[in-house]
């Protein structure tokens, strides 16, 4: 590897774990959640959001629907199975940023030490 790639994947460490200390939770998109249940099976990701009184989701994607969600409802019962998953949050651990930055710093200066091409 050359120089200029351990440098930048040093620093690329670096930024990665700046954002992790300052960001606690990641929420998925509903395209992300579907793949992330699909793929691990996760039985808490799998269960369907509950549905208002007047029979709408509870979900932000759900607004663009049009009507009183019944035709939704209608689809989701013929199925059996539920037609919207609850957005996956990934909530990292507090101290995963500190590694990860110590990691980028070691590449950085690993990266002044060779010689320029």
């Amino acid at each position: 590897m050359s120089r200029s790639t351990i440098m930048t994947t040093g620093f690329l460490f670096i930024l990665l774990g700046i954002q992790l200390n300052f960001v606690e939770t990641y929420t998925l998109s509903p395209r992300a959640t579907k793949f992330w249940a699909e793929r691990l099976a996760d039985p808490v990701d799998l269960t369907p959001l509950q549905t208002t009184a007047n029979g709408n989701f509870n979900s932000p994607f759900s607004q663009a629907s049009s009507g009183n969600g019944a035709f939704g409802t209608n689809l989701q019962q013929a199925a059996g199975r539920p037609m919207f998953l609850r957005a996956k949050q990934i909530t990292t651990p507090d101290w995963i940023c500190w590694p990860i930055m110590f990691v980028g710093a070691v590449f950085c200066l690993q990266g002044v030490l060779l010689k320029r091409d």
